[in-house]
């Protein structure tokens, strides 16, 4: 047996653990890495993007709600100035969340299923407004009317639009 292949051997195998070492340990950073990339877009972008859609619908929910009350309600001026001004309020909101999601927006698919969304959020306060106009016109039996075969559809593709999203 030659001794002097022995230390060489030796040096080999320990320059081969130490390459072995170092490979896994640059892949655990770049895993790290990515992790922590994943980690901040969920906590950045994806659970906000989540709480506001809720917000949003939410706040589309209280508008109509309130649209209800107001055409349900054979009360006092005062109740349904009550409900007129929670309905503008609810209806607010909702456009201010409205607009903050859309800078929320983290890849096409998401901005082109928000436009969906919006679109058919658009089409259900423009059809609360008219029957809020037929309340407030005295018109009651037809807004009712109207809430039920116009709004409540309308409101379920809405707050499936937003699920979606």
């Amino acid at each position: 047996m030659d001794t002097r292949t022995a230390p060489r051997r030796i040096a080999n195998g320990f320059a081969a653990v130490v390459t072995l070492a170092t490979l896994l340990g640059l892949w655990a950073l770049w895993q790290i890495t990515t992790i922590s990339r994943s980690v901040t877009t969920l906590a950045g972008n994806s659970v906000p993007s989540v709480v506001l859609l809720n917000k949003i619908i939410q706040a589309n929910a209280t508008t109509t709600r309130h649209a209800r009350s107001l055409n349900i309600a054979e009360g006092s001026d005062e109740d349904a100035t009550a409900d007129e001004a929670a309905f503008r309020k609810a209806t607010l909101i909702g456009n201010d969340l409205t607009a903050y999601y859309t800078r929320l927006s983290s890849d096409p698919e998401d901005g082109r299923l928000f436009d969906v969304a919006k679109e058919s959020r658009g089409e259900c306060l423009a059809a609360v407004e008219r029957t809020v106009a037929l309340a407030r016109s005295g018109k009651r039996e037809e807004a009712l009317a109207r809430l039920q075969t116009e709004i409540d559809p309308i409101l379920d593709r809405t707050v499936a639009a937003f699920n979606k999203d």
